[in-house]
């Protein structure tokens, strides 16, 4: 069981291509992280210490049980002589058409970015599963997302161009990280809030997928992933014209978003101008919670048409026109809330 999972971690993420870098981990003191770290750890040599680095962020939503996660990763790492950094903050932004969920997201990833250039991480390891990668497409599907959002999660993506953030376990069964730990007598932290029907995934893991399980087998993980597969293919050309149409419509960044001009919008079909939106609002790390087709559909006809009146999106984004140009922007106000506390 154990050679199971270090053999699938290995192939995805041959040792060779990370052993002379340092990685930083990201645990949260879940199954998947716990199983990263230890897999790693087991694929590096004796310098793994020195290569190893772990981040933990406490979000402190669960009180007691939160600080019980962060204290259980600092002895985790300490008994692997692997260094261990805790970041603590509440991200309580009141940010329209942003979830708790998605919140909690941009606090830990900006936690994780500011430890990997503090000690100089090549790239910032997490461990998303091929079940969460299953869940995370059917989960763009339910919203109605477009083509990149169907992709699903990313197996690499680039931060700068001396950081990434990697994903080896995407083709891991969660069942599979789930038997090397029993195999190790390996103990690990359960968030409650995983089961939380509130929350979309929950439900979809918890509620819808084992439904479709039941009545379509395996074969639902199998068309989902391979959905994806092709709407990467998709997402490798729309990239090619989204870089021509900002060339075209002389797209220019502001400090709180876009200038374009309204001109060489007119040629373009609507299509096209709604990938070029999703991309621009992707660049900046703007809420995509509330974004469903029709939203999107209402974005662009707002860029496309001068004559429209200033107009507000979910997110706090404002499309506003004046002397041939359109202005994309979002208000300080929504990009605020987000206290990452103190890292040690």
């Amino acid at each position: 069981m154990a050679d199971d999972f270090l053999e699938c971690l290995s192939r995805d993420w041959p040792a060779a291509r990370w052993m002379r870098h340092r990685v930083l981990i990201g645990v949260s003191g879940g199954p998947d992280s716990v199983a990263l770290l230890r897999g790693l750890v087991a694929l590096a040599d004796d310098g793994a210490p020195r290569r190893l680095v772990v981040g933990h962020f406490n979000h402190g939503w669960r009180g007691a049980q939160s600080d019980d996660d962060a204290s259980f990763v600092r002895k985790l790492g300490e008994g692997m002589r692997v260094p261990v950094h805790v970041g603590r903050g509440i991200p309580t932004g009141s940010s329209r058409g942003e979830g708790p969920e998605s919140l909690a997201r941009r606090a830990r990833y900006a936690f994780l970015r500011e430890v990997a250039r503090t000690v100089n991480a090549r790239y910032i390891a997490v461990a998303h599963n091929r079940d969460d990668q299953v869940e995370t497409i059917l989960a763009q599907v339910v919203r109605g997302t477009g083509a990149r959002g169907l992709a699903g999660i990313p197996r690499v993506r680039p931060v700068s161009p001396h950081l990434a953030i990697i994903r080896p376990m995407l083709g891991v069964p969660r069942k599979t990280v789930l038997d090397y730990l029993t195999a190790l007598g390996q103990p690990f932290r359960i968030d409650a809030t995983n089961s939380d029907p509130r929350f979309l995934r929950a439900r979809l893991r918890h509620r819808i997928l084992p439904v479709l399980r039941e009545e379509l087998h395996e074969s639902i993980d199998a068309s989902l992933l391979h959905l994806a597969d092709s709407a990467r293919d998709v997402r490798v050309m729309t990239d090619d014209l989204v870089d021509r149409l900002q060339t075209e419509c002389h797209c220019s960044p502001t400090d709180r978003g876009y200038e374009l001009q309204c001109g060489p919008l007119a040629t373009i079909s609507e299509p096209s101008g709604r990938e070029l939106l999703r991309h621009l609002w992707r660049t900046r790390g703007w809420p995509e919670r509330n974004m469903n087709r029709n939203q999107w559909t209402r974005l662009w006809s707002a860029v496309a048409t001068p004559s429209t009146p200033r107009t507000v999106f979910p997110g706090g984004i404002t499309v506003s026109h004046a002397n041939g140009q359109v202005r994309l922007e979002r208000p300080p106000r929504f990009g605020q809330g987000l206290d990452l506390g103190q890292v040690t």
